[in-house]
């Protein structure tokens, strides 16, 4: 199931980026500043585009974020 990875990490309090492909990321994935989706939607123009659009810099960019905000503990 899309997105059930990112469920169970933010269950346990697991900072996480979710690369996201040919699917709408607010159906499976609600963000935090801890939880971040990068979508392959915001790289192309098809109506279902590969994950494989996704370029390497925004998931870097995304993780470096998650990882810069507090850890609440």
């Amino acid at each position: 199931v899309d997105g059930s990875a990112s469920h169970l990490a933010q269950a346990f309090g697991v900072p996480t980026v979710v690369v996201f492909g040919p699917v709408a990321p607010g159906k499976w994935h609600w963000a935090t500043p801890r939880n971040r989706v990068v979508s392959a939607f915001d790289f192309s123009s098809e109506r279902l585009p590969a994950t494989a659009e996704v370029p390497v810099e925004p998931v870097v960019q995304a993780w470096c974020e998650v990882m810069s905000q507090p850890t609440g503990h």
